[in-house]
């Protein structure tokens, strides 16, 4: 994760619900800052609503298919 120059992303959103190595090279490096973000009941992956809600402009999003469900990609392209 180090690399010089530093990156400009510094938010980072996370569903909630994934597993911990998913997480833990952002915990090493203390440069950014880890928001999770709580999953839709429906579909255990991230709320696509909480993201747009969340944005910021310094801002990467993980996602990941979660425990077999497929992110709504086409949500995620608008």
């Amino acid at each position: 994760m180090r690399k010089a120059p530093p990156s400009p992303l510094v938010t980072f959103l996370f569903p909630n619900n994934v597993y911990v190595a998913a997480w833990n090279a952002f915990l090493y490096d203390k440069e950014f800052t880890l928001y999770p973000v709580d999953a839709n009941i429906r579909t255990w992956n991230v709320d696509l609503q909480k993201l747009v809600d969340s944005s910021d402009e310094a801002l990467a999003v993980l996602f990941v298919h979660n425990l077999g469900n497929t992110i709504n990609v086409p949500g995620l392209r608008r």
